[in-house]
């Protein structure tokens, strides 16, 4: 059984907050990832990405090749309505991109239940493009988070809204 995801804690979907700055330990999260991907040649993996959301937080994209987003990273903070903070990290895998660089894709609600009887759904939704050089890529991302008791009632909902990025080679 999964376990409820805190709130108001620095997280990611394996990481552990180590007490480091929120850039050291986004940037940590961020290359773990890169470096525990399957070892390909530099040919075959394409371009790599960096930059920063309209929150602060980094951004990675890699592309496969013109037509694939290898993946796509970055941290968040996302409001909730109880008051507190949910911060984590989101991960996108092998997205399709059009013929002008365009890509999209939506997660979810997707419904995670606990021992205890009570539930969260999440879901997230990204969207970007490159430029016409293939040297900037930017877009939105959007992560919300609902938690339920275990009667099915809503006891709070993280919201990031629509966070801006921007990424260069």
């Amino acid at each position: 059984m999964a376990s409820t995801p805190a709130k108001g804690l620095v997280m990611g979907q394996d990481a552990v907050w180590l007490g480091l700055s929120r850039a050291a330990s986004w940037l940590c999260a961020f290359a773990a990832v890169l470096l525990a991907a399957p070892a390909v040649s530099a040919a075959a993996t394409g371009v790599v990405y960096g930059g920063r959301t309209s929150q602060g937080y980094p951004v990675v994209i890699e592309l496969k090749n013109r037509r694939v987003v290898a993946q796509a990273l970055m941290g968040f903070d996302a409001r909730c309505t109880a008051g507190g903070l949910y911060s984590d990290w989101d991960r996108w895998t092998n997205l399709k991109m059009t013929r002008k660089g365009k890509f999209g894709a939506r997660f979810g609600p997707e419904t995670f239940r606990s021992d205890d009887g009570t539930t969260w759904d999440m879901q997230s939704e990204i969207s970007g493009g490159l430029n016409r050089a293939r040297s900037k890529i930017s877009g939105s991302w959007h992560f919300k988070i609902t938690y339920f008791d275990s009667a099915g009632g809503v006891t709070d909902t993280c919201d990031s809204g629509k966070i801006r990025w921007t990424a260069k080679q």
